[in-house]
């Protein structure tokens, strides 16, 4: 990844947000969820930005990946143009093998298990096909990556408009329940109300408790274990057009912590931009555009709600892309 790319990215985890309009629970979501994720596929792929830098390259990607893309063409399947909606969730925020991805779009279901059957027949090492329940879930495992075995993927057609993989079978099969009406949608209280929260106009939006983040590597930075010890939950939303915005939203436990949360970010921002000043001065010019962004970052506090909101301009971005 080249410096002026990992720039912008750093850049969105920084940027401004927009008006909320509340996200909804997905219905597929495991029951043990705490974190949860959302990715418009749609609204990022059809974005002015994406078509002008991204989509040329995803696409020729597509073309050279050989026989995935002649599996795809078999199932008539085009992930530029079918899915809609990625929505992730699961337990921890640092334990991948827990947790479920479903993915909303279009489906040829014949078509795909026909394809996946014939798969099975040919590469059993590569994709195996179990009945649980009642139910087809697929077994995808990919080649050893550094000598080392991969771990199998489960995925789940559930129907036409959407497909659920999961490092666990269980996960899939709860799913399959829930398109049954066999088990119904029951995550935790609190999750369904941080979920609520976020702007579902957003193109990516992230929203996780903050004792879930107290559980990993994060909550041994002392600086991080001073904020997570003052709020109770935390969201991200990124909301991408021809400039990148986003809002982190911080829940502080009450308007006193908010308060302290504000300055001790405030300072954070001034150091930042200070650091990064100095790089620039001894020539790290690919440095240069994050101090625009910092520029533009707003720290604020409402009540008990403490939000970091910042942009990353059309202009800006192409200047950094232009730099490589």
């Amino acid at each position: 990844m080249t410096r002026s790319r990992t720039v912008l990215i750093a850049c969105a985890v920084l940027a401004a947000g927009l008006p909320a309009r509340a996200a909804e629970v997905d219905k597929y979501l495991p029951n043990d969820s705490e974190i949860v994720a959302s990715v418009n596929v749609r609204q990022l792929l059809d974005s002015p930005l994406v078509k002008k830098y991204a989509l040329a390259h995803i696409q020729e990607y597509l073309k050279q990946s050989g026989g995935v893309q002649d599996v795809l063409t078999a199932v008539g399947f085009d992930p530029l143009k079918d899915v809609s909606l990625i929505v992730a969730g699961g337990p921890s925020a640092y334990n991948t093998d827990r947790g479920l991805v479903v993915v909303h779009g279009r489906f040829d279901t014949d078509k795909v298990r026909a394809k996946a059957e014939e798969i099975a027949k040919d590469k059993a090492d590569a994709l195996k096909v179990h009945a649980v329940g009642g139910y087809t879930v697929y077994e995808a495992t990919g080649p050893k990556v550094k000598n080392k075995p991969a771990s199998p993927v489960f995925v789940g057609l559930l129907n036409g408009t959407t497909l659920v993989a999961s490092r666990r079978q269980e996960y899939v099969i709860e799913a399959f329940d829930k398109e049954a009406g066999k088990k119904e949608t029951t995550l935790k209280k609190g999750i369904e109300r941080l979920v609520s929260k976020a702007d579902a106009g957003h193109t990516v939006w992230v929203s996780v408790p903050s004792h879930t983040l107290n559980k990993g590597g994060v909550a041994k930075q002392p600086q991080a274990q001073k904020v997570l010890a003052k709020c109770d939950a935390i969201t991200l939303g990124v909301n991408v057009a021809d400039d990148i915005t986003t809002e982190i939203v911080l829940a502080a436990k009450d308007a006193e912590a908010a308060k302290s949360l504000t300055t001790e970010l405030r300072d954070g921002v001034d150091q930042l931009k200070g650091l990064v000043g100095f790089f620039v001065s001894q020539g790290n010019n690919q440095f240069a555009p994050v101090i625009e962004v910092l520029g533009s970052t707003k720290v604020g506090a409402k009540g008990a709600r403490v939000s970091i909101k910042s942009h990353v301009g059309a202009d800006l971005i192409d200047k950094a892309l232009k730099q490589e």
